[in-house]
């Protein structure tokens, strides 16, 4: 649940008020020029790409995050970017300076860098852009179990296919098919490829701008407006307090509903979590009601297969049922 924002107009006066400060003015300019051809050769590098084959992913205890290898690697559709908790293993050259913020808006400056080849979580991603965020500055909750996070940014350069029931997720050079018999049960489009928001019909409320974000443990997010007209058509069983946690903020308080027989998009759940919220947005809660999730990054679209309602995984009534392994499906 990042966002940022690059600011390329600022890195040539960041560099000459440093050097100029330290050295005399012809090795100044001489220097600034050189960080800034620099950092158009990581400009000019082109996208971010992604070693392709199937991993499996771990659970961080009961939270249903996708955690990517033994760095907890955090595989975060919500976040535009990406991020380490930790320096990487790897040559890095600042490029600039991004503003992050969480769900809450809360902003913080950061130097972004640009890496030409990083290996983490078993997968290798070349011309990768990142920040770098100090653990002393994330609460706990975030920062426990995870190295950093694979936002959108990376993301968004193949597509993924997760099974939720083998725990393994599997990533598809763009052009090839997914090796999955059945058509998806749901089908979600986006539009913008670093932040993929959705249109949800929530028991006759149209509710847009969902983003839907993986990196969210709780089933639907809804802002106060929206739950409000909900209401008007359904009422929930029962409500109480909760928390939330995003980046840089800690312990937001969310009053959570739950609800039984409502529909989403057309199908009916049995029970259903909403919590309140300043945006919309569709978590794991929610997919994981699927067997199968398919973020296809070219056609812009998220699929779910078969649904396996109050997360009871399991073969498919046809008995068709993928294994991942290192050769694929």
């Amino acid at each position: 649940m990042l966002f940022k924002k690059n600011y390329p107009k600022k890195i040539m006066s960041f560099f000459w008020v440093i050097f100029l400060s330290s050295f005399n003015l012809q090795r100044a300019v001489g220097c600034s020029l050189l960080w800034l051809l620099l950092g158009c050769i990581a400009v000019m590098q082109g996208c971010a790409t992604v070693s392709y084959g199937a991993f499996a992913y771990n659970v961080n205890g009961e939270k249903s995050y996708i955690n990517l290898g033994k760095e907890s690697l955090l595989w975060d559709t919500g976040s535009s970017s990406s991020l380490f908790f930790l320096p990487p293993r790897a040559h890095k050259i600042c490029v600039g300076v991004a503003a992050t913020y969480d769900c809450e808006r809360t902003r913080y400056l950061r130097p972004f860098w640009f890496s030409p080849r990083i290996s983490a979580a078993g997968i290798t991603v070349k011309n990768m852009r990142y920040c770098l965020v100090p653990q002393s500055e994330t609460p706990a909750t975030i920062k426990d179990g995870h190295s950093g996070i694979m936002g959108m940014n990376v993301i968004k350069r193949a597509g993924w296919l997760v099974d939720f029931s083998q725990k393994t997720i599997q990533i598809i050079p763009r052009g090839n098919a997914i090796p999955v018999k059945q058509l998806p049960v749901l089908s979600l489009p986006y539009r913008r490829p670093k932040y993929p928001c959705t249109t949800l019909i929530v028991q006759g409320v149209k509710v847009e701008n969902v983003l839907m974000d993986t990196g969210a443990a709780g089933d639907l997010y809804l802002p106060k407006a929206a739950l409000e007209q909900l209401h008007r058509n359904i009422q929930p069983v029962d409500s109480a307090a909760g928390m939330s946690t995003c980046l840089y903020t800690d312990s937001i308080p969310r009053k959570v509903y739950r609800y039984s027989n409502i529909t989403v998009c057309g199908r009916l759940f049995s029970t259903l979590t909403i919590r309140e919220s300043g945006s919309a947005s569709v978590g794991m809660g929610f997919f994981e009601r699927f067997n199968r999730l398919y973020l296809d990054t070219e056609k812009r679209e998220l699929q779910l297969y078969v649904c396996v309602e109050n997360k009871e995984q399991g073969k498919n009534k046809d008995g068709d049922h993928a294994y991942l392994n290192g050769k694929g499906l």
